[in-house]
């Protein structure tokens, strides 16, 4: 039952890492941020298409993420 912990311990680790990597890399509502890197202009083809873009893309994973660990802190809960 131990080994099962620090499982579930080490991936809820490297979600939370996922999550927080995710959220630095997104535009903030200025447009800001380390997701102007890896984005171009929103003017183009792919801003009148937002479920295409990196940016919704990037969105999805994080809500994904966050069921994720939610999930994860409950069955850590009742393994403790």
């Amino acid at each position: 039952m131990e080994t099962l912990y620090w499982i579930v311990n080490i991936v809820l680790i490297l979600v939370a890492l996922a999550i927080i990597a995710l959220v630095i890399m997104q535009k903030g509502p200025q447009g800001g941020g380390l997701g102007a890197v890896f984005g171009g202009s929103s003017d183009n083809f792919f801003g009148k298409n937002k479920t295409k873009t990196a940016e919704s893309k990037m969105q999805l994973y994080t809500k994904i993420l966050g069921v994720f660990i939610g999930i994860l802190s409950v069955a850590l809960c009742l393994l403790i």
